[in-house]
């Protein structure tokens, strides 16, 4: 008892102290108008560092919530540009042929993942998906990124997808070149992860480095338009009548970390004709 008395006696006169303070604050901004705004002020300023603080450790708290969100958003954005496109493309046929214009179905579907595993070293090179069967994925389903295509569903799980990279020398993108329209395949044979090459292009077709190359839509994949990369080299080959074509690639590989998944409804349909066409080619040879 008599240690407590005796540190309240040698704190006694600072807690004083501090009150005294306290009552001069209060009279001083309660009774002086320039100090009571003063005061105001620096309240305000110092609420609003605070509320600062917390609404970026918050916002970093959220930030995989929030990515999530955008791209989702981002995934519709991306269904209903390609559907104004294809409307508007009809329309624009329509009215070269002649014909009453008419309105395109719903033919894609997009659906956005994260990417969780991904493979850039090897001659057949694969990602894997975050959205599987549960989440509507299926087989054959063309990926893109913001830069263009990046692969082919080729397997689904419940809740994962595997997809056949266009960094593997089995797969091929059909292409064209954005002035001319001339289509070709683009397929990527090894080596530098940012060049394929450009094949398929007569050498009358004088392709000048930094031309755009796109896809070409002549294919149930990948819808037309999308960016693929730029042309860095044009050579002639005398032995052959197609030109030697590198293509630099927008998409970098090795950073990628989401994509859209893109369904073509119409895509059974267009494959049975396809595989009808190819049945009777190997029967006529």
């Amino acid at each position: 008892m008599g240690n407590v008395i005796v540190i309240f006696q040698r704190v006694f006169p600072f807690l004083v102290f501090i009150l005294l303070q306290l009552a001069a604050f209060y009279i001083i901004s309660r009774y002086n108008d320039y100090h009571h705004s003063k005061m105001i002020s620096r309240s305000n300023y110092l609420a609003a560092n605070i509320n600062e603080k917390v609404a970026n450790l918050t916002s970093f708290i959220n930030m995989p919530l929030q990515n999530e969100a955008l791209a989702m958003e981002n995934a519709k954005l991306r269904q209903e540009l390609y559907m104004t496109s294809a409307r508007l493309n009809a329309k624009i046929d329509d009215s070269i042929l002649g014909l009453y214009p008419f309105q395109l179905p719903n033919s894609a579907r997009v659906v956005h993942g994260k990417i969780v595993s991904n493979t850039v070293s090897q001659l057949r090179n694969f990602l894997i998906v975050n959205k599987g069967s549960k989440d509507g994925i299926k087989k054959d389903m063309s990926v893109i990124s913001g830069k263009g295509p990046v692969g082919v569903v080729i397997d689904v799980s419940e809740n994962f997808c595997s997809i056949m990279s266009i960094l593997n020398k089995d797969n091929n993108v059909s292409v064209r070149n954005k002035s001319t329209l001339n289509i070709g395949q683009l397929r990527w044979k090894g080596g530098d992860i940012m060049v394929a090459e450009l094949e398929e292009i007569p050498k009358h077709i004088k392709l000048k480095k930094g031309e755009i190359i796109e896809t070409s839509g002549y294919s149930s994949y990948y819808p037309a338009g999308l960016p693929v990369g730029v042309v860095e080299e044009y050579s002639e080959d005398s032995k052959s009548n197609f030109a030697n074509i590198k293509v630099r690639l927008y998409n970098d590989f090795t950073n990628l970390r989401y994509v859209y998944l893109i369904e073509n409804i119409e895509r059974p349909e267009i494959r049975k004709l396809e595989d009808t066409i190819a049945k009777f080619q190997k029967n006529s040879n």
